[in-house]
């Protein structure tokens, strides 16, 4: 089965990060898909660091080979985790890191009503 739903396309990008206060920012992508998204957030827009959050094994898999390919000092920026958005301990993920902006994404076409109004 194709997991395929409402993917953010790099155009959108910079309407994502347009108003985000980058620097000392974490950003979170809740249903991180294939993990474009973070690394643009590393690599181009100046957070901190990146945290994605994706359900589905083939994205996951895909989005740890696209960061794999970073240099070092980006991987270590990146962390992706595989399980499901509402089974996230978001503030367990974000213990560790010293931020002053939280960048939370949620590309809600993908979520149940119940998980948009949590």
């Amino acid at each position: 089965m194709a997991h395929t739903y409402g993917e953010v396309l790099p155009p959108s990008f910079p309407d994502i990060f347009k108003f985000a206060h980058t620097g000392q920012s974490v950003f979170i992508d809740a249903g991180s898909g294939y993990g474009a998204l973070l690394v643009a957030a590393v690599s181009e827009y100046g957070c901190q660091y990146a945290l994605g959050v994706e359900k589905y094994k083939d994205k996951y898999l895909a989005s740890i080979a696209l960061v794999s390919r970073l240099p070092q000092e980006l991987q270590q920026r990146i962390h992706i985790v595989q399980q499901d958005v509402n089974d996230t301990d978001f503030l367990h993920l974000l213990s560790k890191l010293q931020f002053q902006n939280l960048l939370f994404f949620c590309n809600n076409v993908a979520f149940n009503s119940g998980t948009i109004h949590r």
